[in-house]
């Protein structure tokens, strides 16, 4: 009876053995043990396949200097025999080229293997992080591209701020005094002094030129602060404020500067007008973008087109719809299209959309884009809704 029962229990303890280097052997990743010598004990099959091996169980007696270039495996067997000396788990990255050709680079923790209190070898798991690292390094670059854009359009917006101020300046004062001169003229010219003659086209245009100047040195500003909003890396759009959505619409249509009759493609509906809270002029900004991109396809689409920015109210969030009949969308691309830098015009930078989700989500809102390539493009902007002072009460 006996020992049938140390027959079970040796037949158990195989088999639990063999099932748990079957678990091990399909593990993902590497997993490996060595001896006190370096000399590998086993591994499984990921590890095998990688080190070019037909089975994991040709990797028996092998060492780091049979699958690996020496210069590689000296630098693996040093960290290992320090763990294995000190006895301290390790976590390190390991640059390896597998048999391909192809260079991988892997995050590795080392544990030593100890029977009593001797060390007899070593255990590792290693993880694939190539893509990890790929991205990390795009990161990186994406990081200091747009340290470098904030840099230089500092730079520019000081330099253009002065000059511009001072043309805005200079405008405002020929303006304010225009009619004095020209009051003048019209004495000198009454009491036959030799005066030129001004005719009344050229005052006129005069007068037009003051304007245009003026209409292009605001539109220089908020060109200057729109490039400033949007490449920081995190906007704040909260404030205090509360005003009338239809008039921050129509405030933004007033100041945007359209060329020869864009603004006749602007179709209002806001009838649903709603307070909302938060910058204004970040949200104006917001509009800038959209009707820019809008005016761009609309333009590269060929064909009669409008846009419509209408008004919805909600019980929960109140909504701009701004929607233009321009090129719309390939579906391949409507994903990325808040992506930084992603962009696919010859105007953009691939930071404009970006802004605007940055600018809703501060104020808790959200925004969306649906499109049928060749028919339309409709922005959904929602803002959350004001409670009144009874829904805000205990």
């Amino acid at each position: 009876m006996k020992h049938n029962i140390r027959t079970t229990t040796s037949k158990n303890m195989q088999n639990t053995a063999e099932q748990l280097e079957n678990i091990i052997s399909l593990l993902p990743g590497h997993v490996y043990w060595k001896d006190r010598n370096g000399i590998l004990l086993g591994c499984n099959n990921e590890q095998a396949k990688d080190i070019g091996l037909k089975s994991r169980h040709e990797v028996v007696g092998l060492t780091a200097y049979d699958t690996l270039p020496k210069e590689l495996a000296d630098a693996i067997t040093q960290a290992d025999n320090e763990i294995m000396t000190t006895g301290i788990s390790k976590t390190v990255h390991e640059v390896l080229t597998l048999p391909d050709g192809k260079k991988s680079v892997w995050l590795s923790q080392k544990v030593p293997l100890y029977e009593g209190n001797e060390v007899i070898g070593l255990l590792g798991i290693s993880l694939d992080v190539t893509e990890i690292e790929k991205t990390k390094r795009k990161l990186r670059a994406t990081k200091h591209k747009l340290q470098a854009m904030t840099a230089v359009s500092a730079s520019i917006a000081h330099e253009l701020r002065t000059p511009l101020a001072t043309i805005d300046l200079g405008v405002n004062g020929i303006t304010n005094y225009f009619s004095a001169i020209l009051a003048g003229y019209n004495m000198a010219r009454e009491a036959n002094l030799p005066v030129p003659e001004i005719s009344q086209s050229r005052i006129k245009l005069i007068e037009q030129v003051l304007k245009s100047i003026k209409t292009e040195v605001r539109s220089a500003f908020n060109f200057i602060d729109m490039l400033l909003f949007k490449i920081k890396t995190s906007i704040s759009a909260k404030s205090p404020e509360i005003f009338s959505m239809a008039t921050c619409i129509q405030d933004s249509l007033a100041r945007y500067p359209f060329q020869e009759n864009e603004s006749n493609l602007i179709i209002l509906d806001l009838n649903q007008d709603f307070q909302t809270q938060g910058n204004a002029l970040l949200i104006t900004h917001v509009f800038f973008n959209l009707i820019k991109n809008a005016v761009y396809y609309i333009a590269a689409s060929g064909k009669k087109a409008n846009i419509t920015i209408s008004l919805r109210t909600g019980k929960h969030y109140n909504k701009v719809l701004f929607k233009d009949t321009g090129t719309g969308i390939a579906p391949e691309i409507l994903p990325k299209i808040f992506d930084r830098f992603f962009s696919k015009t010859r105007h953009g930078a691939g930071v404009g959309l970006t802004f605007c989700k940055m600018v809703m989500q501060s104020l808790g809102g959200k925004i969306k884009c649906e499109s049928v390539k060749g028919e339309y493009t409709l922005f959904t902007l929602s803002f959350p809704a004001i409670r009144n002072h009874k829904d805000t009460m205990p």
